[in-house]
């Protein structure tokens, strides 16, 4: 993916080219995204996208998420391969620091790791009055998810009426 090692121009310029085709067709006002390696092209896509951008992260309890990732190989893969991305990697969560106990870490261990790194890159943005942001609960989201759904519209200046599913 394109968050896995350094920042491949090639490849984050077809993002932005993707992003603009969408914007260009959906019929709503407001479009959706899931793709959570751009977690880590933030501050690219605000440059490359001009106009209303605006991201939500999700937040969800570790157990969860590694448990996930764990069932997911394509994403397992990531950790399960980590050194051939080289190190420093901040997607991953690998860096000089923790080399050595990532190294020695079980594969759900180190997919801990890179939940860590994920919710210190989503503190990282949230404390950047810069980047405009809303935390989302995974939790919430199951248990809420109209209202939660409603909230970030409402944030972004949408209607429920402008979700379109593609």
């Amino acid at each position: 993916g394109v968050a896995v090692g350094t920042e491949p121009v090639e490849e984050l310029r077809a993002v932005i080219r993707r992003y603009r085709i969408m914007r260009a067709v959906c019929p709503t006002r407001v479009l959706v995204d899931q793709s959570h390696p751009n977690l880590w092209h933030v501050e690219h896509l605000m440059k490359g996208l001009a106009g209303r951008l605006y991201f939500a992260a999700l937040v969800r309890d570790p157990r969860g998420v590694v448990a996930s990732m764990l069932n997911h190989s394509g994403v397992a893969r990531w950790t399960r391969e980590w050194e051939k991305y080289g190190v420093p990697n901040r997607f991953i969560g690998v860096d000089e620091t923790n080399l050595d106990r990532f190294r020695a870490a079980s594969l759900a261990g180190r997919c801990a790791y890179r939940w860590l790194s994920h919710v210190r890159r989503i503190r990282e943005l949230r404390d950047d009055p810069s980047v405009p942001l809303s935390l989302v609960h995974y939790e919430d989201l199951l248990v809420e998810p109209t209202q939660v759904v409603r909230a970030l519209l409402n944030t972004v200046g949408g209607r429920v009426d402008d979700v379109t599913d593609y």
